[in-house]
């Protein structure tokens, strides 16, 4: 009957009823309680569930029988609304079972009413903001933001049907794996998104289960990252290298020159040295200074000028914080050490 292939017999109450889903096969839990209700009701186990039929009454009656069960048997209780007459069964029977369905959206909540599917249902719309969040925090590695995107993203779809929330998870799973490097694979197979959603017994189960996805992805764009971290640095290097003599050469200039923005440069270069663009054509500029200051007679000031500083008193005072000394006495020390 719950299927529609059967007609109603007179062992049946007369419409209205009501149906109950228990998540449970146990009969003796229940003895108690058709007892308390006083009245007759029918039992019969329905995929791994029980299913129990009886006469429609005031809805707070029902409802004081539902949680006696849910208490005395220990198990979550669905409900639905007083059902007219057979031939309608099948559909509360199917609005039930997608409560099941849905169960992990209300942990801790053992009674559920059909009206959670029949009044409070809102319109199937992909949530693509809090998808994109959690794309961003995967790129960024960032896997406290992406328990809180994915957190978002089953709120926002907690008023869908069931078929729309799994279409969801599964198209977010999609996104995700598109984050992996072409022709990766995922660090687990997942089971099909069913199984995962009925396993959940809450939004933090299933972000478990899909998990090692998560990760996976956010380690590979961290992978990807540094790749491109260190080509754009490397671009940079053999800039500086060429052009350290330009005393106008800049962050601002190079950036210009790449097509890229001076912001973008400075953080990737950042990222892959632990040092600003400045700070390293200094470096590069004092190396050279002291290959000239060893391997020639140039005065300081003139190495200055060829090594790119306008300013000589400013190559003093960097030279001396690199090298620990002043120009003139590394010479000296050098020269000195290399007579002996």
């Amino acid at each position: 009957m719950l299927s529609g292939k059967t007609e109603a017999d007179g062992r049946l109450p007369a419409p209205p009823v009501f149906l109950i889903l228990l998540e449970t096969r146990d009969p003796h839990c229940l003895r108690t309680n058709y007892a308390d209700f006083g009245e007759s009701l029918m039992a019969a186990p329905v995929q791994n569930m029980t299913a129990i039929l009886g006469k429609a009454g005031p809805h707070m009656r029902i409802l004081q029988l539902v949680q006696d069960i849910a208490q005395r048997c220990d198990c979550r209780c669905y409900f639905s609304a007083a059902v007219p007459d057979y031939a309608a069964l099948p559909k509360h029977f199917s609005n039930l079972r997608e409560l099941q369905q849905l169960r992990f959206l209300y942990p801790g909540q053992s009674v559920f009413s059909e009206t959670l599917i029949t009044q409070h249902r809102g319109p199937e719309i992909y949530p693509s903001e809090h998808s994109s969040e959690l794309i961003i925090a995967l790129k960024a590695g960032n896997e406290r933001a992406v328990r809180s995107a994915f957190q978002s993203f089953i709120g926002a779809l907690r008023k869908t049907p069931y078929s729309f929330l799994r279409y969801a998870v599964e198209h977010l799973l999609e996104q995700v794996e598109l984050l992996l490097p072409e022709g990766g694979r995922l660090p687990i197979v997942l089971p099909k998104t069913d199984d995962m959603l009925s396993a959940a017994q809450d939004q933090e189960a299933l972000y478990t289960q899909m998990l090692p996805v998560f990760t996976a992805a956010s380690s590979a764009q961290a992978e990807r990252r540094q790749i491109k971290v260190s080509a754009t640095a490397r671009q940079v290097e053999q800039r500086l290298a060429l052009g350290y003599k330009d005393p106008n050469l800049s962050t601002q200039q190079i950036a210009e020159e790449m097509g890229i923005s001076a912001s973008y440069l400075r953080k990737q270069f950042y990222e892959a040295h632990q040092l600003s663009v400045n700070e390293y054509l200094n470096r590069v500029r004092i190396r050279k200074a002291q290959e000239l200051l060893l391997n020639t007679d140039f005065t300081v000031e003139s190495i200055a000028l060829e090594i790119g500083f306008a300013n000589t008193k400013y190559m003093f005072v960097l030279f001396k914080r690199i090298a620990g000394v002043t120009p003139r006495r590394y010479r000296m020390q050098n020269a000195k050490s290399g007579s002996e």
